[in-house]
């Protein structure tokens, strides 16, 4: 009987041909949520004097392709974010790197560009890799919201942590104490990325939205199949 049930399962097999849709597509995806990504972080909400902005949910879009498709695929893909922002920012005129001294500002571009957008890869740790190409059908979508909303917090929150790192090492106090210098810059930094986190939770708070990403990342990571029979 078992034998019987494997010859039918492998002879209806046979008969599945997978269909080639852009949907479906990695290739397709890294080129649109990039698209994205970029296009949102040029459209600021708030622009700070010293430098920094906050934009309206460009980073958890950038943090939707570590959802998709894994924190491997994530990391490289951030990284590579990191480093085309920074080179949208030099080609706009965008004030960088204000109060860094000249001998620094190398190593503050990689650790303010690749490094802080590329840690938005560790909240994929966080969460479950996408069953690719796996029984389960479009009706039987699973819904994660913590892996979805805690590992773009955690993402986050790494981020934070290295703009606070640079600014305290790196950048010109202006004459504060060490103890006041690190409180200013960790509000600092504070402000714009917990005000932009708060504005996507907000969004994701509908549940609309939230099935629609669980949606896209079931089209993004499983081939169509239609049965020739």
């Amino acid at each position: 009987m078992t034998k019987i049930n494997g010859m039918t399962d492998g002879s209806e097999n046979l008969h599945k041909r997978t269909i080639f849709s852009p949907w479906n597509n990695k290739v397709f995806w890294t080129i649109v949520i990039m698209f994205i990504a970029l296009f949102l972080s040029a459209f600021r909400v708030l622009d700070f004097p010293e430098g920094g902005s906050i934009t309206f949910m460009g980073l958890f879009v950038l943090w939707l392709y570590t959802f998709f498709y894994g924190w491997k695929a994530g990391a490289v893909f951030s990284i590579a974010f990191g480093v085309l922002r920074y080179f949208v920012g030099e080609c706009t005129g965008e004030s960088l790197f204000i109060g860094v001294p000249e001998k620094y500002k190398m190593l503050v571009r990689v650790l303010e560009f690749p490094v802080a957008y590329g840690v938005l890869f560790a909240g994929g740790l966080l969460a479950k890799k996408a069953k690719k190409n796996s029984d389960e059908s479009i009706f039987q979508i699973e819904e994660d919201n913590r892996d979805l909303i805690c590992g773009y917090l955690f993402g986050i929150f790494l981020q934070y942590l290295v703009y606070v790192i640079t600014a305290i090492v790196f950048y010109d106090s202006k004459g504060r104490g060490v103890t006041e210098n690190i409180w200013y810059c960790a509000r600092y930094d504070a402000f714009a990325l917990i005000f932009e986190a708060f504005l996507t939770c907000l969004v994701l708070l509908i549940p609309e939205v939230r099935k629609g990403i669980f949606y896209l990342k079931f089209i993004a990571t499983h081939e169509e199949e239609e049965n020739n029979l």
